[in-house]
């Protein structure tokens, strides 16, 4: 008898066919060697990226202090002075209310007709808390006069006192490093690594000016004379 190709319970065998066009065994490919695939910038740029993800993933975020509902809240003095993103009406209320506010330092500037700041203003009327507002820029050194504004309030102001910007970075993050440096008399490098930190979304690379606000600043009574004649010659570096 011939060979049928199948054994005896009728099952097909492994052995190679003998049909015309089938082929035998197939050979197995060699591996593709690992870096084949040139990587593209875009592919080059990731890295880097997610390397920070990871870093900034890994560090101690602070969590909410005091169960205060505004974005990117944080303690600058226990009791007297505390700084925040734009709080919107209901979070200025509670605020007001658990922290026993007497002043909001706004650094936004009045914006009268705009729906935040006519918010706040009517917080603060009606709960009978002082609105202080002053119009700084997070990418520029502030104008000496502007600058003087600010100090004297925080050396006049009623306490405790709500400190904010838009973000709660940049420019609350500055005017918290000068009042632990005018008011608390802590050194520039202690009061810049607590309040312009990337703790606080600050980053120097997007806002140096506000790093070299506080490498400026000196608390003695003549040091704003000297920074109104030096600020429009002063570089921000990164």
């Amino acid at each position: 008898m011939k060979p049928s190709g199948r054994s005896a319970a009728g099952t097909r065998t492994c052995g190679p066919s003998n049909r015309p066009g089938v082929r035998g065994p197939m050979r197995r490919s060699k591996p593709l060697p690992l870096f084949t695939i040139k990587p593209s910038p875009v592919h080059l740029l990731l890295v880097p990226c997610a390397a920070l993800c990871l870093g900034l993933s890994c560090m101690d975020w602070p969590v909410p202090e005091e169960n205060v509902p505004l974005f990117n809240f944080h303690t600058v003095d226990p009791g007297r002075a505390y700084r925040s993103a734009q709080p919107d009406a209901a979070g200025l209320k509670a605020a007001i209310s658990q922290l026993g506010l007497r002043t909001v330092l706004n650094l936004r500037g009045e914006h009268p007709g705009r729906d935040w700041y006519d918010a706040e203003k009517a917080v603060c009327d009606e709960m009978a808390v002082t609105l202080v507002s002053y119009p700084m820029s997070a990418s520029s050194l502030p104008p000496a006069d502007l600058l003087a504004g600010i100090l004297d309030t925080l050396q006049t102001a009623d306490y405790p006192m709500l400190i904010h910007c838009q973000a709660g970075a940049d420019r609350a993050g500055a005017v918290s490093a000068l009042y632990r440096m005018a008011i608390l008399g802590h050194d520039k490098s202690a009061a810049a690594a607590e309040e312009l930190t990337p703790l606080r979304l600050h980053f120097r690379f997007a806002t140096p000016c506000m790093d070299t606000l506080i490498e400026m600043f000196e608390p003695a009574p003549q040091w704003l004379t000297e920074y109104a004649e030096m600020v429009d010659q002063t570089p921000c570096r990164p």
